[in-house]
Order: C-alpha cells, then sequence, then structure tokens
C-alpha cells in the first residue's frame, strides 16, 4: 500500500506538475499497486504541511480491507 500527496503550491509555477502527478498515479494503478493519492490544497513542501498530512497518510496506510 503506499500513500503519495504533493502540494498545490510546491511546484510553484511548473505547468505539467498535475499532469506528471496523475500519469503517475495511473501507473502505480495500472501495475495494481493500491495506492493513496491527494493533491493537498494550499500545501507547500515543509513540515507545516506534512504535519496536517499525517492524519490523512495514516488512515490511508491502516486502512483495514
Amino acid at each position: 500500500h503506499l500513500y503519495m500527496d504533493y502540494g498545490d503550491r510546491e511546484f510553484g509555477f511548473w505547468e505539467p506538475a498535475r499532469d506528471v502527478y496523475a500519469k503517475l498515479t495511473e501507473e502505480l494503478i495500472k501495475k495494481k499497486v493500491l495506492v493513496e493519492s491527494r493533491i493537498v490544497p494550499k500545501g507547500k513542501h515543509n513540515e507545516a504541511s506534512w504535519e496536517k498530512a499525517l492524519p490523512f497518510m495514516m488512515d490511508a496506510l491502516f486502512y483495514d480491507l
């Protein structure tokens, strides 16, 4: 099981970021990887954003199937 996210403010103005991220998610799903993938509104590449994402990550990784 894989959790991944990125903040919508992490990549600055690099326009293709969402498309690249979506393609990566799609390829993992095709390979039958159980993946939880999120784009975090107002998220940045810093510890404050990661702390806020922690509950989502824990719920995703420890989801009881």
